[in-house]
C-alpha cells in the first residue's frame, strides 16, 4: 500500500486540528455560529471536491503502474495538495479571527422591564465573547401598562450607561427609535439605568423591551 508523504500528513494532521478548534468555537459562540458554519460549508465543498479529483487522478495513475511500485507525488500534484490544504487551513482560520476581533456582535437584554417615572429601573446587557469596545445599538420599545394610559408615544426613556458602575452621559430615548452608546475599550460591565418622563399627572408605566441589540465595532 502507498505511503502518504511526511508533508502531506502534517497538512492533513493540521487540518483536523483546526477544524477540531473550528468545532469549539462554534459551540462556545452559538451567536456568531451560523455565520462561520456557512463559510465553513462553502470552503469545504471547495476543498473535498479538489480532493476528490485529486485521488481519481492519482488512482488513474497507480493503474497504469506496477501495483507494488511506491507511488511519488510530482511536483504539480504536491503543489496542487499544499495549496487545497492550506485553503482549509487558512479560511476557516481567517472566519474565526473576524468573527472573534471585527465582526458585529449581538447583544441580549432581559425580558421586559418596568419603568416608571417616580424611581429608577435597571437593566443589564450581555454579550457572550464579554464586552468590547464599540457602539452599543439597541431599539426600545414601549408598552403601557394601564388601559387609562397613553402615554407612550409622548414618552421619553432616560437611558444612563453605567460602564464598570462609573455613570456615563443619560441619553434621551423614545418609543421605536434607535438608540446608540458608545462602549470603551477595556470595558468589561455595563448597566443601563432607565426613568420614565411623561407629560401631565397620567401616572405613566410602561413595560420595556429592547430589541436590535448589537455591539458594532
Amino acid at each position: 500500500m502507498d505511503e502518504l508523504p511526511s508533508s502531506t500528513r502534517k497538512w492533513i494532521g493540521g487540518s483536523i486540528l483546526v477544524a477540531v478548534l473550528v468545532t469549539v468555537y462554534l459551540f462556545w459562540n452559538p451567536e456568531r455560529g451560523a455565520n462561520t458554519a456557512a463559510i465553513l460549508s462553502l470552503t469545504l465543498t471547495i476543498v473535498s471536491t479538489a480532493l476528490a479529483v485529486h485521488a481519481a487522478n492519482r488512482m488513474g495513475q497507480q493503474a497504469a503502474a506496477s501495483p507494488w511500485r511506491h507511488y511519488e507525488l510530482s511536483g504539480p500534484a504536491k503543489f496542487w495538495t499544499g495549496a487545497v490544504l492550506a485553503v482549509a487551513l487558512l479560511v476557516p482560520a481567517s472566519a474565526w479571527v473576524w468573527n472573534r476581533w471585527f465582526a458585529d456582535l449581538d447583544v441580549r437584554f432581559p425580558a421586559a422591564v418596568e419603568v416608571r417615572e417616580d424611581q429608577v429601573s435597571a437593566v443589564t446587557p450581555d454579550v457572550v465573547t464579554g464586552w468590547q469596545g464599540g457602539e452599543l445599538v439597541f431599539t426600545p420599545s414601549l408598552a403601557a401598562l394601564s388601559d387609562l394610559s397613553d402615554c407612550v408615544i409622548p414618552a421619553v426613556l432616560h437611558v444612563e450607561p453605567k460602564l464598570d458602575g462609573r455613570s456615563g452621559t443619560v441619553i434621551a430615548a423614545r418609543h421605536d427609535v434607535p438608540v446608540s452608546i458608545n462602549i470603551p475599550d477595556g470595558t468589561r460591565r455595563v448597566d443601563l439605568g432607565l426613568k420614565l418622563e411623561a407629560p401631565g399627572d397620567q401616572n405613566c408605566v410602561v413595560s420595556a423591551t429592547f430589541g436590535h441589540g448589537e455591539l458594532r465595532r
